[in-house]
C-alpha cells in the first residue's frame, strides 16, 4: 500500500497589541557600593511591558546592567566619583 501525501493546512492568527512606552521607572538611589564586594541585586520598578533596558554612561567596571531584565548586580572593581547613571526601559511603543 502507498501512503499519499496531503497538503497541510495551516491555520495562523496575528493580533495586533499595542503596548504602552515604559513608565515609572524608578532604582533604589542614591547607592554608595564598596569596592570588590558583591552589591545585592537592584530590580527596577516600572510600569508597562519592557523589551530592553540600556545605561548611559557606562556603569564602573564590575557592575552590569541586564538588558532583559534591567538588574544591576556584581561587584565594583575600583573607586570612582560620584556620577549619575540614565537607564533606558524601551519596548516598540517608545522608552522612559
Amino acid at each position: 500500500m502507498k501512503k499519499i501525501g496531503l497538503p497541510a493546512l495551516l491555520m495562523l492568527a496575528v493580533s495586533s497589541f499595542a503596548f504602552e512606552s515604559p513608565s515609572d521607572l524608578t532604582y533604589t538611589t542614591p547607592v554608595v557600593y564598596t569596592v570588590n564586594l558583591p552589591i545585592t541585586p537592584d530590580t527596577p520598578t516600572v510600569t508597562d511591558t519592557v523589551f530592553l533596558y540600556s545605561v548611559a554612561p557606562a556603569l564602573p567596571a564590575g557592575l552590569v546592567l541586564d538588558s532583559v531584565s534591567g538588574v544591576i548586580s556584581g561587584a565594583p572593581e575600583s573607586a570612582s566619583v560620584a556620577t549619575d547613571y540614565v537607564v533606558t526601559a524601551s519596548n516598540d511603543s517608545g522608552s522612559t
